[in-house]
């Protein structure tokens, strides 16, 4: 009995076991069913919570009111969410009016929800961490797209892309510019701080602005199809040449700041760029050159900024002056050389400078080559012996001995620094040059001198002391003179181009400066143009019967006058033909004016005596070169 209780008692314990534990798993199953709730209701309202802050932030990004494409509603246009730590753009869907969307400083990996946006046309999805340019279908309209700070490493394919205007792919890992060919809208492109080591895959595009700075680009090429390019910036790059630059007339803009830009010639391939405004080589080896900047400034004349600073207009001047300084300037620089190391030799007495009343009588002819002026003055030396000489001058050129001196480069740099040069140019790349003794030598003889020389030697001489009468002969048709030059063979291309510009400028003098020439003979015939300048000599001597009004200013000193008159008085028989027709050898008003122009030569009716030609010989070593001009003023 006591064992079928204690069995029993066994069995009421397990059925009570058995019950208990079932009602701790149906609490357990229903705290489960519970907690399963509780945590779909918290999900459900996180959820709603993150809606809603995505409907805040939206809202308040959302701007620029405006017709929606259909024109029937007022919709919003403009998205703005930078920075918003977003990942899921989903929520545009409910957006598809939008057009202008800024997606920046985000975490988006993906932007295949922008296929939701058809009218989309300016994206702004920089500083995410995006591999690809474009992971969805974007709206053929869109015109502006900034993918720059990402991770892509490839430009897809944007062939298709007719109305891109900017594209914008700086701080990525890009080493080959690709899939640009048919973005003929393209403008503005700026693929800066990449990998790109060569400049490709820009053939067909009308970009304004490329901007390819740092990178590890080493030359300028594949450029030649830009030919609307206004904006280029290459900087902080390897770049040692600025070939590939020419030929690129609307460029504004240049940078290549932190090059390796070294030679001060490679300039030259900017020259021809007319519209070059501002130019940056900061940072160059170029910059250590001493004459760069003012090379620049020279050579690209319309800047008005170099190395980000302003290029002022007297530094245009100097520039200018230095390297292409006027023909008078040019003159006056070589008259002050020359006369500075002349006085530096010991001072002697020089019948041709001595301190009368009338400078030393000199005849120059001048103008372009090809007029035989060399010529004229040999026929007008040998007929007029009894009143002129020949001066030879001293040239580097291959040239008849019998008309110049011909001297070594180094001989000719000898002699003007030793002062034996009155006046020196540079013609062609050729050294002329007319020294103190050729010009004494004639004066001892009593004669005037006469010679010829480029129209830079006679500005020369019109910087010294010396006043002589100048003719000017030029040809009478531009374009028969040109073909003359050609047909000589005796002239390259580059003396025909000077003689043709020699022909405009001393026209133009003449026309802007009237009495700069005495003379001036035109006319394409040697003949003719002896027979003029014989005719104004003999006007000039008042040896010219038909003159109503005689001039003798060639007559200046008493060696000269005494062998004018001697030998004339000879040739007549011993008749004094000064007394018949007496003259006045005093100046009288301009002394630049014309011979043709007697009035500055009135004659006297008194004839000429020795007291007409007293003179003072009064030295003074020390005299300046200012006190001997002010003398004959």
């Amino acid at each position: 009995m006591e064992e079928t209780s204690e069995t029993n008692d066994n069995n009421e314990n397990k059925k009570s076991e058995n019950k208990d534990s079932e009602y701790e798993e149906n609490e357990i199953a229903e705290h489960v069913e519970i907690s399963d709730d509780v945590k779909d209701v918290d999900d459900e309202y996180e959820v709603a919570e993150d809606e809603q802050i995505v409907k805040e932030l939206i809202e308040d990004g959302l701007s620029q009111v405006g017709h929606s494409a259909s024109g029937t509603n007022q919709v919003y246009l403009n998205l703005t969410l930078q920075n918003k730590d977003i990942c899921d753009i989903s929520f545009l869907v409910d957006y598809d009016q939008i057009q202008v969307l800024d997606l920046s400083h985000n975490r988006l990996e993906d932007l295949s929800m922008l296929k939701c946006l058809p009218f989309l046309i300016s994206l702004n999805v920089s500083n995410n961490q995006l591999k690809k340019i474009i992971d969805f279908t974007p709206p053929l309209r869109i015109r502006e797209m900034n993918f720059s700070n990402n991770k892509i490493s490839t430009i897809a394919d944007l062939s298709m892309h007719a109305s891109l205007h900017t594209l914008l792919l700086d701080f990525n890992e890009i080493e080959e510019i690709s899939g640009l060919v048919n973005c003929a809208s393209l403008k503005n492109l700026s693929i800066s701080n990449n990998r790109i080591s060569k400049i490709t895959g820009l053939s067909k595009l009308n970009l304004k602005q490329l901007d390819l700075s740092y990178n590890d680009i080493r030359r300028i090429e594949n450029l030649q199809d830009l030919e609307f390019i206004q904006y280029l910036n290459l900087s902080f790059n390897n770049i040692r040449s600025l070939r590939g630059l020419q030929e690129h007339g609307y460029l504004e803009e240049i940078n290549l700041h932190k090059n390796q830009i070294l030679d001060l010639s490679e300039i030259r391939y900017l020259r021809d760029l007319r519209m070059l405004r501002i130019l940056n080589l900061s940072e160059n080896p170029i910059k250590e050159i001493e004459s760069y900047r003012i090379s620049a400034v020279f050579k690209l004349s319309k800047l008005v900024e170099l190395d980000e600073m302003q290029v002022t207009p007297e530094e245009k001047v100097h520039a200018c002056n230095f390297f292409q300084p006027s023909k008078e300037l040019s003159a006056t620089k070589d008259h002050m050389y020359n006369l500075m190391k002349f006085y530096q030799q010991p001072q002697r007495l020089m019948d041709s400078s001595l301190p009368i009343l009338e400078p030393y009588p000199m005849l120059i002819i001048t103008g372009p080559l090809g007029l035989s002026k060399k010529q004229l003055v040999k026929q007008l030396s040998t007929e007029f012996s009894n009143f002129f000489s020949k001066v030879k001058g001293h040239t580097t050129a291959a040239v008849n001995t019998e008309e110049f001196y011909h001297v070594t480069e180094d001989e000719f740099e000898t002699m003007r620094f030793k002062g034996e040069f009155l006046q020196t140019c540079t013609v062609c790349g050729v050294y002329h040059g007319i020294s103190r003794s050729e010009i004494e030598n004639v004066a001892k003889t009593g004669l005037a001198a006469v010679l010829t020389t480029t129209i830079d030697g006679v500005m020369g001489f019109k910087c010294t002391h010396y006043e002589p009468r100048v003719i000017l002969v030029l040809p009478k048709d531009i374009e028969d003179f040109k073909q003359e030059l050609y047909d000589s063979n005796r002239y390259n291309e580059t003396e025909i181009d000077a003689a043709l510009k020699n022909v405009n400028f001393c026209t133009n003098l003449h026309m802007e400066r009237p009495g700069y020439f005495d003379t001036v003979i035109t006319t394409d015939s040697y003949e003719e143009r002896y027979g003029n300048l014989k005719e104004t000599v003999l006007d000039f001597l008042g040896l010219n019967s038909s003159s109503s009004r005689k001039s003798c200013s060639f007559s200046r000193t008493p060696s000269l006058t005494k062998s004018i008159r001697s030998r004339l008085n000879n040739d007549n028989g011993g008749t004094d033909v000064f007394a018949s027709s007496p003259v006045n050898i005093s100046r009288a008003g301009n002394r630049s004016s014309l011979w043709s122009s007697h009035e500055h030569f009135i004659p006297s009716n008194t004839p000429n005596t020795p007291a007409d030609f007293a003179y003072s010989r009064r030295f003074e070593a020390t005299r300046s070169v200012l006190s001997r001009a002010f003398m004959f003023q």
